[in-house]
């Protein structure tokens, strides 16, 4: 409808070419098929574009929605004047750091440290505008790989508010819901352990992940059992129901960029308790969208009690969430930001 001719360049096989069929006036470039390779290294997939430039000649403008693998957009940008922007739902080598200086169960090594940097240092660089999805990662991207901030803009995930929105479902009382990854990040044992101080409410937890062992472990060790569930991973098409189905959202992350479970669960309307760290603060404004606690236990069971005991405030931070989402994270207003950005940098030394 803009006069865009889209494709889409994908590290899957032959199978992916099934989607154009879907996609309406879409092209899509498997590399893997292109390659003859299931397994495709860095060199290959930076050079992918120096061997097949055929495919991309009529191309003026590149988007890459990750860093890692992300590579693969220099030799165009570089060597063909390609305009290239560069979308980060969260930033990795912050997110890296974190891992090589706080994890436990998971520590990256100093080399791919340093990889990911480099990465990102190229690639912020070389690239003619960078979209983030919040203003932490924003200022992370400024301080420490010197990028002029006029070059940056924040744009949030993302969120399908006619799937993700308040049903007319019973709820379970007394029920919290957690949606993610079960690791280290995720601070999941003080979550649990926030409910030996909850005696009337359950917690149901959905996702996999590295620590789900473990957690279980202290599950049975605090005699959980009966009241903090694990569910598994459940098809995304479901959530929306789940979410319905629970008076209380709960996500107490140590780290995190621009959440898409927790948007996904204020535009159910669903009463949402976060951990005040950037990422979830800066979408969560205090008792007026939801509610912000520490990342200790006793702190995060203090603010289920309290958004539990005060239904018309529990209402009302619920209604009042699924307004800010229908305002910043639909489709429509998000497009049109990005639109903007792809024309302007059209628009430059044509």
């Amino acid at each position: 409808e803009e006069g865009f001719d889209i494709t889409f360049l994908t590290y899957g096989t032959k199978s992916d070419l099934d989607y154009s069929k879907l996609l309406d006036k879409i092209d899509v470039i498997p590399i893997k098929h292109f390659l003859k390779k299931k397994k495709i290294g860095f060199f290959k997939t930076l050079l992918f574009p120096l061997f097949h430039y055929n495919l991309f000649k009529n191309t003026k403008l590149i988007k890459t929605n990750q860093m890692y693998g992300g590579w693969i957009t220099w030799i165009l940008k570089i060597l063909f004047r390609k305009k290239l922007v560069i979308r980060c739902g969260y930033e990795l080598y912050k997110n890296t750091v974190h891992e090589y200086k706080n994890l436990t169960s998971y520590r990256t090594s100093y080399l791919r440290l340093v990889f990911i940097y480099l990465v990102e240092l190229i690639s912020y660089k070389i690239a003619n505008h960078i979209i983030i999805s919040n203003k932490a990662e924003k200022n992370f991207i400024i301080k420490h790989f010197k990028i002029n901030p006029k070059k940056i803009t924040v744009i949030p995930n993302i969120i399908d508010v006619d799937i993700f929105r308040p049903l007319n479902i019973k709820k379970k009382r007394n029920s919290v819901l957690y949606i993610g990854r079960l690791n280290e990040y995720k601070n999941l044992y003080n979550l649990i352990e926030a409910f030996t101080y909850l005696k009337d409410f359950t917690l149901d937890i959905i996702g996999k992940g590295e620590s789900e062992k473990e957690l279980k472990e202290k599950v049975k060790d605090l005699n959980l059992k009966s009241r903090v569930k694990f569910l598994g991973i459940i098809p995304n098409f479901k959530l929306p129901e789940i979410i319905n189905q629970h008076e209380m959202f709960v996500l107490v992350s140590n780290m995190e960029g621009n959440p898409k479970v927790l948007l996904e669960a204020m535009s159910c309307g669903v009463a949402c308790i976060g951990s005040d760290i950037p990422g979830i603060n800066q979408i969560i404004n205090h008792k007026r969208n939801g509610y912000l606690c520490g990342l200790d236990s006793k702190s995060i069971s203090k603010a289920i009690k309290f958004v539990r005991e005060n239904d018309e405030f529990m209402k009302s931070i619920g209604k009042n969430a699924r307004d800010d989402i229908i305002k910043h994270n639909t489709l429509s207003k998000i497009l049109g930001q990005e639109i903007n950005i792809y024309k302007t940098i059209l628009k430059k030394n044509k």
